[in-house]
């Protein structure tokens, strides 16, 4: 599979794929931007065709070793949708009170040399 690097641009509305009575969701669209072209070939496959596994929806968009690819976004997307959840609820605490956003912020174990 051709692999994309390009940054895909922050302005484009990704969900244009599935107009079809799909509306807009701004953390859909933070995670699809964070895939490549082929992995959202994969996502589009997955979300379009019910009971199918990740593995299936790879081999439909044209991957090599579907089972490997399926599998590895999969994670990805599950990592970026991870991530999407931790900032909303970090925007959430932020709105509501502020006093509570160290509570959600990532704890760094301490290095020792303090």
């Amino acid at each position: 599979m051709k692999r994309n690097t390009e940054p895909v641009a922050a302005d484009v509305d990704l969900l244009m794929h599935a107009a079809g009575g799909v509306r807009q969701d701004e953390r859909l669209d933070a995670v699809l931007r964070g895939l490549n072209d082929d992995e959202r070939r994969v996502v589009f496959a997955y979300a379009e065709s019910a009971g199918i596994t990740w593995a299936e929806a790879a081999a439909a968009s044209g991957a090599t070793d579907p089972t490997a690819f399926g599998e590895r976004v999969r994670r990805k997307v599950k990592r970026l949708a991870d991530e999407q959840a931790r900032r909303s609820r970090i925007r959430q605490a932020m709105d509501s009170s502020p006093e509570s956003l160290p509570n959600l912020l990532p704890v760094r174990p301490s290095s020792g040399t303090e």
